[in-house]
């Protein structure tokens, strides 16, 4: 049995794999020839050494590869387009950053030069800090006896003339109502002007000013206030005797015309008096206050008066005259003979109120 020797390749065969190599030799031989041309032209466009090369110094090892920082760039000119257009953040730093205190001192708010002073809305803020408005209600005693009280009011050069006879019962607890409105003077101080007007079968106008020291009672905790003050009081207290017809429409009071088709007549008497208080206030919320004061009337001056008013016409437009009775002509009568009225104003003066904070 024959055997074959092994087949050696041949000289053309080797010849033919060295001119033409096989497909995956000739990938690989590609790739390392792209590599190394990329490698040669970025090394060549790359600076030899400077601020932003890659290739440390000749004279210094080779510690890292991180690009070192670039230059700031140049600001811009103020009044271009650049500079108006640049954020306030990318600007450079310069002396602004490290104010001195003048500096410093003219850039609060409030006290910038360059900026119009805002007086309107300083104002507002003041008065809102300051003033309280407010609503009060309370009582006042008139003394007196229960009298058949009769008037007579004939007015000089006018056909006018009131004639009545009522029953007057005793007098008692008068109550009223009226608004509130204080500034705060000083943190402890406040000035106040009172209103006051009647309610029932007596009626009557009154205003009271004064001012009111407060001290807190529990510091650190809802304020307990204790009040104490000093007021001047006017209140005018009438009772009515009917409404009359003015026929001719001339009737003039203290240069004060009546010409209405009906006029009202009432006993008056005016009371002017100094009021000490001394009272409580508790601050329920931030801007609501609950006060309640006690005032003693001293060095009164009382006053009889006349009433005539305007019953008929415009209620913005109706006018109304006090006169004393002596000057008006009047007389009046208590139980058939001549006397002042049988009622008076009483001292004390009770007054509670709500009193709202506008800031």
């Amino acid at each position: 049995m024959k055997t074959s020797a092994p087949r050696t390749p041949g000289s053309a065969s080797v010849l033919s794999s060295l001119i033409v190599p096989p497909a995956a030799t000739r990938r690989r031989w590609l790739g390392a020839l792209l590599l190394s041309g990329w490698c040669c032209t970025s090394a060549a466009a790359l600076p030899t050494a400077g601020p932003g090369s890659f290739l440390p110094p000749a004279d210094r090892p080779l510690t890292s590869l991180m690009p070192r920082p670039s230059a700031p760039k140049p600001a811009p000119a103020p009044g271009s387009w650049q500079f108006l257009a640049t954020d306030a953040t990318e600007q450079p730093a310069g002396p602004a950053d490290n104010p001195t205190p003048d500096q410093a001192s003219a850039a609060r708010p409030g006290l910038r030069q360059d900026e119009p002073r805002q007086w309107h809305r300083r104002i507002s803020r003041e008065l809102n800090e300051r003033v309280r408005l407010g609503f009060a209600a309370g009582l006042m005693p008139l003394q007196g006896r229960a009298a058949e009280v009769g008037l007579t009011f004939a007015a000089p050069g006018s056909g006018f003339r009131g004639e009545a006879q009522r029953r007057v019962d005793a007098p008692a607890l008068v109550r009223w109502y009226g608004s509130v409105f204080q500034v705060r003077v000083l943190p402890p101080l406040t000035v106040h002007l009172t209103t006051r007007r009647l309610l029932g079968n007596w009626k009557g106008r009154g205003w009271e000013a004064g001012a009111t020291y407060e001290h807190n009672l529990r510091p650190g905790r809802r304020p307990l206030l204790l009040r104490a003050g000093l007021a001047y009081s006017q209140q005018r207290v009438r009772y009515g005797f009917g409404t009359y017809a003015n026929a001719d429409a001339r009737l003039q009071l203290d240069d004060v015309r009546l010409d209405a088709r009906e006029l009202g007549v009432s006993l008056q008497q005016r009371t002017r008096a100094l009021v000490p208080q001394l009272g409580l206030g508790w601050a329920f919320s931030r801007r609501y206050e609950l006060v309640a004061d006690l005032g003693w009337q001293l060095l009164r001056q009382t006053r009889t008066e006349l009433h005539v008013a305007e019953k008929t016409g415009s209620v913005l437009f109706r006018r109304h005259d006090d006169v004393p009775l002596a000057k008006a002509g009047a007389t009046v009568t208590v139980d058939g003979g001549a006397a002042t009225p049988p009622w008076q104003l009483g001292q004390a003066m009770l007054s509670v109120g709500l009193i709202y904070r506008l800031n």
